[in-house]
């Protein structure tokens, strides 16, 4: 069973053995670039089991120094992002202790992140004797070069062969936060250098090792809006909206009303196109793509025909252009709500007609003289919306390349 670093034991005596004022030190694994701590995850549950047999006991506790957090990521993807991800899974374990256990001060917990652990891969492919290129792994492994280069060969070697068998079967032991719980009065141990660590895998674990199940994402494709406001009132429309990566989005969207009761005098016909680029605010590693507040800017253009219960009418087209600030939020995997207004400039070139009943050509609609265009001009709010939201996303096999 592989539990931790420097001692993965089952009892305290086996520990002790190691180390013998460590007296406990398991692991939390994570899953390929997520920091989130899931109970039954590998062998999630067994560590929160023993952690609680211990760290509720005062008495254990009385005579507990520290806790030390070692977390690492697998060497796969950017060195950069694996010092961000490996420091959040430390966090994420140090919370979970100060949370659930009162009694622990958070001077009692002290966390440690390695960036890419490349020392533990390395003992996983020199003690399987079944891994492909063994010998060469090693080699790139303890070559002098930096971490991006040796993955880059290591992905190469071979046509991928190799690198794909360290995929399924290694990295997801790498990904961990392991506690290690120090357990020595300090008058006996003045000066107690800092806890070694490393990882511990014995010939049982290799062959026990299992492959790992490929592992799927969800990536979005789009997103399908409707405005409320507008359909409330019948002008029924469509919006498209495009995420670009995390923090940006394009959108357009069409409205396209066409009712028209001559027995009622009653007309409302509107073509009208509209776009904007989005700028999502926050922090967007802890938001769903298209949530959360945004800024942007829109202009559009319409044409339309009204009249409204009455045989005087307007005909007409506009264009508006501005700023807009909206926020979004989630409601269910793939629904969002979306309330947006937004501010600018608008013109409106229109001209006024009567319609005029049972003449040679039937009912017609005659402008007014002066048979001219006039204009209005605006500036200040130019739209309104409550959007719901449709999110059409699809599946894809994890990439190792992110990070994890």
């Amino acid at each position: 069973m592989f539990v931790g670093l420097t001692g993965a034991q089952n009892s305290y005596a086996q520990l002790q053995t190691i180390r013998k004022d460590t007296i406990a030190q398991d692991v939390f694994y994570f899953r390929f670039d997520k920091s989130v701590l899931e109970r039954e995850y590998m062998g999630n549950a067994v560590t929160m089991a023993r952690l609680d047999s211990m760290l509720s006991d005062m008495s254990f506790v009385a005579n507990m120094d520290s806790i030390v957090i070692n977390a690492t990521s697998s060497p796969e993807g950017v060195v950069e992002y694996n010092r961000a991800l490996s420091k959040r899974r430390g966090n994420t374990v140090r919370r979970y202790i100060l949370n659930k256990y009162p009694s622990i001060t958070e001077d009692m917990v002290i966390m440690h992140s390695v960036d890419e652990n490349w020392k533990g891969l390395r003992e996983l492919v020199e003690k399987d004797k079944n891994a492909p290129y063994r010998e060469r792994i090693l080699q790139i492994i303890d070559s002098d070069v930096n971490p991006g280069t040796k993955e880059w060969r290591l992905k190469n070697l071979a046509g991928g062969a190799p690198w794909k068998y360290i995929t399924n079967r290694y990295l997801r032991y790498l990904r961990i936060g392991a506690t290690s719980v120090i357990f020595y009065k300090k008058t006996e141990i003045p000066n107690e250098p800092e806890p070694v660590y490393e990882v511990i895998v014995t010939e049982e674990i290799i062959e026990k090792m299992e492959p790992e199940v490929e592992e799927y994402i969800r990536k979005p494709l789009f997103a399908l809006k409707t405005n409320l406001l507008f359909d409330a009132a019948t002008a029924l429309n469509v919006e498209l909206e495009v995420p670009i990566g995390n923090r940006f989005s394009v959108s357009g969207e069409w409205m396209f009303p066409w009712w028209h009761k001559n027995d009622a005098d009653w007309t409302m016909q509107m073509l009208s196109a509209h776009g904007a680029f989005k700028y999502w605010l926050g922090d967007r590693s802890k938001r769903e793509v298209l949530t959360g507040w945004h800024l942007g800017v829109n202009g559009g253009w319409a044409k339309y025909d009204f009249q409204l219960f009455d045989r005087k009418g307007e005909q007409g087209h506009l264009f508006d252009v501005g700023v807009q600030a909206g926020y979004a939020h989630k409601i269910a995997r793939n629904l969002r709500m979306e309330y947006t207004l937004g501010v600018g400039y608008m013109r409106n070139d229109y001209k006024k007609y009567d319609e005029v009943k049972d003449t040679q050509f039937g009912d017609i609609k005659v402008f007014r003289f002066p048979w001219e265009t006039r204009r209005r001009s605006w500036i200040g709010p130019t739209s309104a919306k409550i959007s719901f939201v449709w999110l059409l996303d699809y599946k894809t096999k994890r990439k190792e390349g992110g990070g994890k």
